[in-house]
């Protein structure tokens, strides 16, 4: 609550009362000097507002989140009357500005203007506003405060962040590497009698039943390679304050992913749907830039159901093929179960990053579900502690 002007407002029904009651060149001069004070603080304001200038810039329209970029502004003041109580707020909700408080005022003399220069973060991968958003003025007497927004705000386009592991706690890399020496595409329909060193998921537990001998399959084909990594880009908000943070983890856990695999010299392939079916291989690290330009450019939307993936599986075996399949995504719907049970139905490791709140419901949906392991990720999490 303001108390100066609840003063003034007092000192403007005193002077009336002088005015009905004494009258006299006091009281008329006290009760004009009352009604006027408003008159000129609003035309002030009015003034800044006309001649207040604001001038901001990024070294580039392009950043990467985590990582500070050089940011400047200025603020000016084209009129012959000193500015005084002007403040800058800034978009807050996906960036932060070292070193400048939102509460400082600024002081402007006359034809004269302060120049600041400081770093911006960018916390969220996306396309969003950064920087002043906008300006609250107020008059030399603080009775009256005017806000307005800021009508060249800075749009920005901030890229994911890289995170570099040389090793993980969700994937067990020697093991990834042992599979794909006796993981085949396709069992034949000869067996032959268990022997040690054997992989006991190869048993044939129907002609071991009717043997009473433990009987494995044999294997034919070729081996199994690399890691298939799906990212579901369904968007289920319409509110960049809940969707970003989540998209931007996300994205951040299959970089990761992406790149401690391929530094292993385990090639990938990633898959996710927007307006088309998108499948990016990468088998080395001197690619990875083009694939990060790639992953990048990624677009969540509500139309990119996961119903439209289970569909890739029918069309590409390269896919069903993988040595272990990585699942990054908010929610177990059905069609992503769909996509499990095909995998483990095809003996295939899955690994599934589930970014939510809470991973309750998660965990009762996957219990007895064999050869999948469930990561919950919570939407700010540091992915250095979770991976």
């Amino acid at each position: 609550m303001n108390r100066r002007l609840i003063l003034w407002g007092i000192l403007w029904i005193l002077s009336l009362v002088c005015i009905s009651f004494w009258g006299g060149p006091v009281s008329y001069g006290f009760f004009a000097a009352m009604t006027i004070i408003p008159v000129i603080s609003w035309l002030y304001l009015f003034m800044v507002f006309l001649m207040f200038r604001i001038y901001q810039k990024l070294v580039s329209p392009v950043m990467v989140t985590r990582e500070p970029s050089p940011f400047y502004f200025t603020l000016v003041n084209e009129f012959p009357m000193i500015f005084a109580g002007v403040r800058v707020r800034f978009f807050s909700s996906f960036s932060t500005i070292s070193g400048l408080n939102s509460e400082t005022e600024y002081e402007l003399r006359p034809h004269s203007s302060i120049k600041m220069e400081t770093q911006i973060v960018c916390h969220y991968r996306g396309e969003y506003e950064i920087g002043i958003k906008r300006v609250e003025i107020e008059d030399y007497l603080r009775l009256f405060r005017l806000s307005y927004k800021n009508p060249d705000t800075l749009r920005v386009a901030v890229k994911p962040h890289i995170i570099y592991f040389d090793s993980l706690k969700t994937v067990n890399v020697s093991e990834l590497l042992r599979d794909s020496l006796y993981h085949k595409n396709t069992p034949d329909i000869l067996t032959r009698e268990y022997m040690a060193g054997d992989d006991v998921r190869m048993i044939n537990w129907a002609q071991t039943a009717r043997s009473g001998v433990p009987m494995v399959r044999e294997q034919t084909g070729e081996e199994r390679q690399g890691v298939s990594i799906y990212l579901d880009t369904y968007r289920p908000e319409e509110d960049e304050r809940d969707y970003l943070p989540a998209e931007n983890t996300m994205l951040e856990i299959l970089l990761a992913l992406s790149w401690f695999m391929v530094s292993k010299g385990i090639s990938i392939k990633e898959f996710h749907i927007d307006r088309d079916k998108r499948i990016y291989p990468v088998s080395d690290t001197a690619h990875f830039d083009d694939y990060y330009e790639f992953i990048s450019a990624v677009s969540f939307a509500k139309e990119y159901s996961p119903d439209r993936a289970v569909g890739v599986l029918d069309t590409d075996v390269s896919i069903l093929s993988s040595n272990a399949v990585f699942i990054i995504t908010r929610q177990l719907s059905d069609p992503v179960m769909k996509m499990i049970n095909t995998y483990t139905h095809n003996d295939t490791e899955v690994l599934i990053y589930l970014v939510c709140e809470t991973a309750d419901d998660a965990v009762e949906a996957l219990n007895g579900v064999a050869r999948v392991t469930l990561i919950p990720v919570e939407v700010d999490a540091e992915i250095e502690e979770v991976l």
